[in-house]
């Protein structure tokens, strides 16, 4: 993007604590976490990955989607996803 700290994206915590806040994340953080996700766990364009996590949730967002996507790999996101089926 033209300016890295644009925010792309506003998450928002659990709350499991105290109240859910927001939490803004800048092109320059998602960019950063993704090139280290992809380095890390050595993906490429033959690479399918799974979906099975929220894409509201952070981890199911930018490693599982947006990493794999980055790399040039597939994206496979089930209709609904069953933990018993799995």
């Amino acid at each position: 993007p033209k300016d890295s700290e644009a925010i792309a994206l506003v998450l928002h915590t659990s709350g499991t604590t105290s109240r859910p806040k927001r939490v803004p994340l800048r092109h320059r953080n998602l960019t950063a976490s993704v090139a280290n996700i992809v380095e890390h766990y050595r993906l490429g364009s033959e690479d399918v990955s799974l979906c099975v996590m929220p894409l509201f949730h952070v981890h199911g967002l930018v490693a599982s989607a947006l990493a794999t996507l980055a790399s040039g790999g597939t994206l496979a996101v089930p209709r609904r996803f069953s933990p018993m089926m799995f």
